[in-house]
């Protein structure tokens, strides 16, 4: 059997690790950055709708509201887990660069 031409072979590239590190490292302050937007909109909420000291206040939230309040933190919780996580990730593969 006859080797493969040089010419005829594309070449092999390889990725380097402090690149992916780099890019990976960007997307996690996005999604953290996403997850204090989240944030915001729950002290909207709160603003909007304030909540006494007692424990009681001048207005009920609606189940949409609650609903849509548990919503965002949910957002909130899933983008700075998701952003830790992807930011060991880049520091795993800046360490290894």
């Amino acid at each position: 059997m006859t080797e493969p031409l040089p010419y005829a072979t594309a070449p092999q590239q390889q990725t380097r690790p402090a690149v992916v590190g780099f890019i990976l490292g960007v997307l996690a302050l996005g999604l953290i950055f996403l997850g204090g937007c989240f944030l915001i909109g729950i002290l909207l909420l709160h603003a909007n709708n304030p909540i006494s000291i007692g424990g009681k206040s001048d207005v009920l939230w609606t189940p949409g509201v609650l609903l849509f309040a548990a919503v965002l933190y949910a957002c909130a919780a899933a983008c700075f887990g998701g952003g830790a996580f992807v930011m060991a990730m880049a520091v795993r593969k800046l360490l290894a660069a």
